[in-house]
């Protein structure tokens, strides 16, 4: 039995948070010691070479991705590993699509040329090739120089509550409404359907977000894809996931714009219900969150967040996430507000300088239609999240804001300005640049 509940704690998804009976683990690097349970190699190197194409069958489309590895360190291996490898994972881009896959709570299951990557393999093929489950990427590339970070967005991570994976990929008013089709196909229950369509709608109907969903009808595809010769949007139960996955979602984009999805949920491991039972999983507390992953926003994983519906863990008989919490709407409003949102500009200190002893942060702030209730900054790293000030206030008057910040309170490094403006319908507005600070 404590197997059993190792493997489902692995949890998955791409796009959920699975549950466990006992104690929820504090910290997120504990979980990938449970995580471990279910691979037979676990590898970390740099990624020497990365190469992406498209993989077709008669029913599915997908973008597989191979990392050339030049391996650092080899934690767990069934037979010896060579100190260069080829790994292959699903997601990638070729020329203007992405395939974005998640597996929670590890999120974005990607890496580029230069990383420092974990990677939780199964068996090689034939080929010689290890097949990962999912990648933990340790370090991001470091840029020949610091300038180059000006190509680069960054995350607005977990702030007020919501987590977004990236702000520039979003589904489009041309995309609108959204199409999906649903194969009611499991057996552990009736009704599935509907409670599907219920998830969908609580975040259509969320106060202030243009979301639009519209179910066309039933499907029976049980795989993903982008299915010929139209894309279709499906929701469907399948045999075919990890048994560590309750549930795995597909999105699609090209360039910044979110064209498909699909969300399949595990029909071989976990039994679904539509009433909350105990030792089951609610279909419209999972496709809840699933929805929010659509829509592009990420997980959750402050415990503060708990409430909220993007809340990286789940419990069988859970149904709280069936509504939307406050920051689950303020990521739908943030991406797809019908509000305007505010306009926020830093004029000091600017992008990619560099700052010593008290710093001037000046900058303005307006909203069409609207005023602006509330101006904060923050400081955070740029990469790895090992710094985060928390909100500070700024003083704000007449569509101009101030403020004084000390750099000596941080170590010499790159930081990221991130400066927040409110309105009155509490939609916010980011603006953010990149400093070195430099107090030697």
């Amino acid at each position: 039995m404590k197997i059993k509940i190792l493997s489902v704690m692995i949890l998955a998804l791409l796009f959920l948070n699975i549950a466990v009976l006992n104690a929820k683990p504090t910290t997120i690097d504990s979980l990938s010691v449970v995580r471990a349970t279910g691979a037979s190699y676990i590898i970390t190197g740099n990624v020497l070479d990365l190469q992406s194409k498209w993989v077709n069958t008669t029913s599915i489309s997908k973008i597989v991705s191979t990392a050339t590895v030049q391996v650092e360190n080899t934690e767990k291996a069934k037979t010896p590993v060579s100190k260069e490898v080829r790994i292959q994972f699903n997601g990638g881009t070729v020329g203007e699509t992405t395939l974005s896959a998640y597996i929670n709570p590890w999120g974005l299951q990607t890496c580029q040329v230069g990383d420092t990557v974990r990677f939780f393999c199964e068996e090689k093929k034939v080929s010689g090739v290890y097949q990962a489950k999912s990648l933990t990427v340790l370090a991001e590339a470091p840029p020949p120089e610091f300038v180059i970070m000006a190509t680069l967005t960054p995350y607005i991570y977990e702030e007020n509550g919501c987590h977004f994976e990236r702000t520039d990929l979003i589904w489009t008013s041309a995309y609108m409404p959204i199409h999906y089709r649903i194969n009611e196909n499991t057996a552990d229950c009736t009704d599935e359907g509907s409670q599907v369509q219920a998830a969908f709608q609580t975040w259509e109907d969320d106060t202030y977000s243009a979301f639009d969903f519209t179910y066309d009808e039933s499907t029976a595809i049980t795989s993903q894809g982008i299915d010929s010769p139209t894309n279709v949007n499906a929701v469907f139960w399948t045999s075919d996931l990890d048994p560590s996955y309750l549930a795995y979602s597909w999105v699609w984009y090209s360039g910044t714009t979110v064209t498909a999805f699909d969300i399949a949920f595990n029909d071989d491991e976990y039994t679904w219900a539509t009433s909350g039972q105990s030792g089951k999983y609610d279909v419209q507390n999972a496709a809840a969150h699933e929805v929010g992953h659509v829509a592009k926003l990420n997980d959750l994983y402050d415990n503060g967040n708990a409430d909220n519906t993007m809340f990286w863990w789940i419990n069988d008989n859970e149904t709280y996430k069936r509504s939307l919490y406050t920051g689950d709407s303020d990521g739908a409003q943030y991406c797809y507000s019908t509000n305007n949102r505010p306009t926020v500009s830093i004029s000091n200190p600017s992008d990619l300088s560099t700052v010593w002893g008290t710093v001037s942060i000046t900058g303005s702030a307006s909203v069409s239609g609207s005023t602006i209730s509330e101006v904060k900054y923050k400081i955070t790293t740029i990469s790895g999240f090992t710094y985060d000030s928390g909100w500070l206030s700024a003083t704000y008057s007449s569509g101009s804001f101030s403020a004084s910040w000390s750099s000596t309170s941080v170590s010499d490094g790159n930081y990221y300005l991130t400066v927040r403006a409110k309105s009155a319908q509490n939609i916010y507005g980011y603006y953010w640049v990149r400093i070195t600070v430099n107090n030697d």
